[in-house]
């Protein structure tokens, strides 16, 4: 054999173990969703790799766009539905209970759903009357209110444009008045109405959930189906504590800003007690926004007393944080500060407030989605060391 034929056998030989190398390579590392869809060819007379993409393959990307597409149009109807299932992961326990005690399942149903509803009217009728008095009382002192805090704030820029806004808010936010009531207002309706979808949703998923979930459960193997039971027992733990929890801590600050800023006779107390609790729901951010709200209000009152308002709210969220937060939800929430900021600045941005409300059970429930799905993916080895972070971090669920 002369040494061209030499040269170029040899040449063929590497083109091949490289197109064998570049073919095992791709597939060991593509996904193995997407490992059907492609084909690596190498021609026989010209040595080429060649890449061919199904037409079935743009078929399914269409379908997968079509179902992305569908699932951004469903999004705020799928946030109802999964703070509906908070609701009724957390009752579920209740109704459990009450037939260990011999209590007829319908009639404990029965009883719980009452419950909520009664919670929920009596609410309304007591103290949404005495909030409405309050903000008339509010609206008629509002032009001394107003002179009392402009008085207090010193001049320059932040005064100036506080003056030009209490004079002529329209010149200075800008746009149509009258449309913007009539936004507020849809808004408002449509607040509503989602309200009661939600409502009518928990209470079908604490009546006939477990019959959803089997049907729907159905369509997995067996194995996964197991998977799928040991998931949902140790998460509805989670969402319990966590929905427990909130329940508490909001009750918790609306009694107390309602009681501080009647003490100091800060307009509005019953209000911006009710806003305290609302915002108690969202992790860090909801205490600024509140303690902004509250502070502005007392300024109303004095200076002093803004600042013994200030410096009661911030001794009430280290207690709450320090002390309360631990003992209400144990050990099942688990989370750093970072963890929780950085989960309620994605979550709230792609999802608003629902999203910002439903991340932290779901981000405190990752180990045990990591346990019992991730488990051959991760390794052994970075479950045992994330379990044992877990197990000796001095930060719980902070807000």
């Amino acid at each position: 054999m002369s040494p061209a034929n030499k040269v170029a056998g040899s040449n063929d030989t590497l083109k091949r173990s490289l197109y064998t190398a570049l073919k095992t390579r791709l597939l060991s590392q593509s996904c193995p969703l997407l490992r059907p869809l492609l084909r690596l060819e190498m021609t026989p007379m010209e040595n080429k790799v060649r890449l061919d993409v199904p037409a079935t393959t743009f078929l399914k990307i269409a379908f997968a766009a079509l179902i992305a597409v569908s699932l951004v149009k469903l999004a705020p109807l799928l946030l109802i539905v999964l703070l509906s299932v908070l609701v009724a992961a957390t009752l579920h326990p209740v109704v459990e209970w009450l037939e260990t005690k011999r209590v007829p399942r319908g009639v404990a149903l029965g009883m719980v759903v009452f419950a909520m509803i009664g919670t929920l009217a009596l609410s309304v009728l007591f103290i949404v009357p005495e909030m409405i008095d309050q903000m008339k009382q509010l609206a008629e002192t509002l032009p001394k209110v107003e002179q009392d805090f402009l008085a207090k704030v010193p001049p320059g820029s932040l005064h100036n444009f506080l003056v030009r806004f209490s004079h002529d808010p329209k010149a200075v936010v800008g746009g149509d008045a009258a449309g913007k009531l009539l936004a507020i207002s849809f808004s408002a309706l449509d607040t509503l109405l989602n309200f009661g979808v939600f409502l009518i949703t928990s209470i079908y998923l604490l009546i006939d959930g477990k019959g959803t979930y089997r049907w729907l459960s159905a369509f997995l193997s067996k194995p996964n189906q197991e998977k799928l039971d040991q998931t949902a027992e140790e998460m509805s733990q989670v969402v319990s504590a966590y929905v427990a929890g909130q329940l508490i801590t909001c009750g918790l600050v609306a009694v107390f800003t309602f009681a501080v800023l009647t003490a100091f006779h800060v307009p509005a107390a019953l209000v911006l007690a009710v806003i305290a609790s609302l915002f108690d729901l969202l992790p860090i951010v909801g205490f600024i926004a509140s303690v902004v709200l509250i502070v502005l209000m007392a300024l109303t009152v004095s200076s002093s007393t803004a600042l013994t308002v200030l410096a009661l709210c911030v001794g009430y969220h280290l207690l709450e944080n320090y002390v309360l937060v631990p003992k209400i939800y144990g050990n099942r929430m688990r989370l750093s500060t970072l963890v929780v900021l950085m989960s309620f600045m994605i979550a709230g941005t792609l999802a608003g407030v629902p999203g910002a409300i439903l991340v932290l059970p779901l981000v405190a429930s990752y180990p045990i989605i990591e346990k019992i799905w991730l488990r051959n993916y991760v390794g052994e080895e970075t479950i045992r060391q994330h379990a044992a972070v877990e197990s000796k971090s001095p930060r719980q669920l902070r807000k």
